[in-house]
């Protein structure tokens, strides 16, 4: 390897780190979300940048050929998204809205694809496990600082549910959430730098879901120092479908990846009947504690179903978020109530209707199957996420969902891990 390939290479290293962390500062973090700023389309512009820098470079440097067969899968994939495009600017969503999603997915497919052809794949999911691992100890210090009640020294004004004022540590970790009741425990709940506690839960369980089950792990041990602070970090968010997710994600490592039959059959036995219980006990808690919360997601899956019924084929429009409101308790709608939704599926289901959903959802879904035996458990746990987050709108959305596409293009095998 020369020495310009090694200078080169030191720059697409120093790509993948900052497109993975503007991936996760666009993912509704206080600083997109403050009021009065344009910060979030920055980091829209910066992924959209790098991503193509990526593919640039990468394909410059190991001069990467395509097979015929893979640029028809690509274009296939693209002729989907932009039918949907299309639907949607025709049912009023707006350039914006419609072209975005098209957008993401292509210029984050193709770095996916020449990471892949560069024997680099498993390199962007090292650099978002490892991103979410400095932030998630980060999290856990200025946690417990909250817990104990140590005064906030700093404080923000953000646009998440309206306009408000959160206070935080140092300008770095934010209280944007209150407290919560988990395992009958009340607990200030952990945001690090995110607008809200459920929006965290889910990138720390996209970390640990690629971990256990994307990433080529060098230790030994089934749970490592990484999935015990991502777990640990998870409970700390206080949320309920990140815990379950958590849990989910332990059993499911210890039954498929056991080497002795008999024990994984006794394992999955046994760990089967202990999650079914945690997962009741959790929503039993959840539903003690906060009957409003609860009633609330519930009138968000029935107005869900209502509004994908208008236009069940190829939905409303992306952009059209709003087309739930009419069909929501009238309650929700008085001032000072939460009219907010709650249920990515759903809003996927009445934007893009079911042809977005298989775009979306169900053909990545079939990408993380080639990965390894055990990627689709992390597909599963990709749809459970999706169920109760909005993430419809996010970088992190597309960063996942074009991995799915990247590993159903490309025709050979994905290359070794290069650390």
């Amino acid at each position: 390897m020369g020495k310009q390939t090694i200078s080169w290479l030191r720059v697409i290293k120093a790509a993948e780190y900052l497109l993975v962390f503007m991936i996760v500062i666009n993912f509704r973090s206080v600083w997109v979300t403050t009021a009065g700023t344009s910060a979030e389309n920055a980091s829209y512009f910066l992924v959209i940048i790098l991503s193509t820098f990526l593919f640039a470079v990468n394909s410059f440097i190991y001069h990467q050929k395509w097979y015929k067969s893979e640029m028809v899968r690509f274009v296939l994939i693209t002729v989907l998204l932009l039918i949907s495009t299309l639907h949607s600017i025709i049912q009023g969503s707006g350039i914006e809205h419609s072209t975005a999603p098209i957008i993401f997915a292509i210029v984050l497919t193709l770095a996916w694809i020449t990471e892949y052809k560069s024997g680099r794949f498993f390199e962007l999911i090292n650099v978002f496990v490892k991103l979410m691992f400095v932030i998630t100890c980060a999290s856990l210090f200025f946690w417990m600082l909250s817990m104990l009640n140590v005064p906030t020294n700093s404080s923000i004004s953000i646009l998440w549910g309206g306009l408000r004022s959160i206070n935080g540590y140092f300008h770095i970790h934010y209280l944007a959430s209150g407290s919560n009741v988990i395992l009958g425990v009340n607990i200030v709940r952990n945001t690090a730098f995110f607008s809200e506690a459920p929006m965290y839960s889910f990138l720390i369980c996209i970390a640990l879901a690629m971990h256990l089950f994307l990433q080529q792990r060098s230790s030994s041990n089934l749970i490592d120092k990484r999935t015990i602070i991502f777990l640990i970090t998870i409970f700390t968010t206080a949320s309920t479908t990140g815990v379950i997710v958590g849990i989910i994600s332990v059993v499911a490592t210890i039954i498929f990846q056991s080497s002795n039959r008999v024990g994984r059959s006794m394992l999955m036995i046994v760990g089967l009947g202990i999650l079914v219980y945690i997962i009741i006990y959790l929503l039993e808690m959840k539903s003690e504690a906060n009957v409003w919360s609860v009633s609330t997601r519930m009138d968000d899956v029935l107005a869900g179903i209502a509004a994908w019924k208008i236009h069940p084929w190829f939905g409303s429009g992306l952009g059209n978020f709003r087309v739930y409101m009419q069909y929501i308790s009238q309650s929700r709608l008085l001032i000072g109530a939460n009219s907010g939704y709650s249920s990515g599926i759903f809003q996927i289901l009445f934007t893009g209707g079911i042809y977005y959903f298989v775009g979306i959802v169900i053909i990545p879904f079939l990408g993380f199957m080639k990965i390894n035996r055990n990627s689709y458990v992390f597909g599963i746990l990709f749809v459970i996420l999706l169920f109760n987050t909005i993430v419809d709108s996010t970088a992190l959305l597309f960063f996942v969902v074009s991995l799915g596409y990247s590993s159903l293009v490309v025709v050979k095998g994905f290359g070794k891990e290069v650390s």
